[in-house]
């Protein structure tokens, strides 16, 4: 793994490889880099994001995102070329609907996800109104 830029300290250091190396959330990040498992999510959210805004601490963010991209042998993006490969020149019909079907789910297309909300964002109010019905009687004459 790659050694610390001298302008960092450890914990900084330590703080980004987290987030990049291990997909660590920032809080979490934070309270294993700085030492502060005791700090609530919201304390450690709020001191995580204070440190990422810290220019040289975004820098090695980046940084490190960089080597793990040159590092990766299979991205995202070898994935998609590939299977379109396969819908592009098919050995068998079934091999375009495997593969759209893969495509869509790296894209999170293969759920749906339908959200009720009512004004102000807050849960949608029913209100049910029972009323009887009366009918006629076929047999019945309105004399």
């Amino acid at each position: 793994m790659s050694s610390k830029p001298k302008s960092l300290s450890q914990a900084e250091h330590d703080f980004a490889r987290l987030i990049v190396y291990d997909g660590e959330t920032q809080g979490n990040a934070y309270r294993q880099a700085y030492d502060k498992p005791d700090y609530d999510d919201n304390t450690a959210k709020v001191c995580a994001s204070k440190a990422v805004k810290r220019p040289h601490v975004a820098a090695e963010i980046q940084r490190l995102r960089d080597e793990l991209a040159e590092k990766s042998l299979w991205t995202r993006v070898d994935s998609i070329e590939a299977l379109k490969g396969v819908v592009d020149a098919p050995d068998k019909k079934s091999d375009v609907i495997q593969a759209v079907a893969q495509l869509n789910k790296m894209f999170g297309w293969d759920k749906q996800t339908i959200e009720h909300t009512g004004p102000g964002g807050g849960p949608v109010q029913t209100q049910w109104i029972i009323q009887p019905v009366t009918t006629k009687n076929a047999d019945s004459s309105d004399s």
